[in-house]
């Protein structure tokens, strides 16, 4: 899981939003069947950068909540 959040970081570095989007919502859904909270909010908070960068606004609020509420 933390692999393919690093990949989200290179890729999202790199301007391929699209590809990080996808190494993120991976990543999330890893770190969430191990139950590790912390690092499914940090994931959640990368997903909401991407949105943002992306202009959708109110998802990126949604995922930037849903790390907060960690």
């Amino acid at each position: 899981a933390l692999l393919r959040r690093h990949q989200g970081v290179v890729q999202y570095d790199l301007g391929h939003v699209d590809l990080a989007l996808e190494h993120y919502l991976d990543a999330l859904r890893r770190f969430e069947a191990l139950g590790d909270a912390v690092e499914a909010a940090k994931t959640q908070a990368n997903i909401g950068n991407v949105y943002w960068r992306s202009g959708e606004y109110g998802r990126a609020i949604e995922h930037q909540r849903a790390a907060l509420a960690t």
